[in-house]
């Protein structure tokens, strides 16, 4: 397991970062990233992931009081094991 050290900023009331320090190299890590459909298994209130072409990705989460969030994201912009930039879509 790795140690991992994670940072919150909120930016405006409807835009948050996150950031994570990650004891593992980069490629490795920004393959796993890219992986969204795998995102339930360690992203503890999502449910599914389904990327439906090569931008546009559907999530489902569990909100509180078991209320079913659906939301599409897209990604924007992608820099090789630097960064994967999204934002809401539809």
């Amino acid at each position: 397991m790795c140690k991992c050290g994670v940072r919150r900023k909120l930016l405006r009331k409807d835009n948050y970062e996150e950031s994570m320090v990650i004891n593992q190299d980069i490629d490795t890590v920004y393959e796993i990233w890219r992986e969204f459909e795998k995102f339930p298994k360690f992203m503890k209130n999502v449910t599914s992931v389904v990327r439906k072409n090569n931008n546009l990705i559907q999530w489902v989460a569990e909100g509180p009081f078991d209320i079913k969030i659906e939301r599409g994201t897209k990604i924007v912009e992608q820099e090789e094991n630097s960064k994967i930039s999204w934002s809401s879509a539809g």
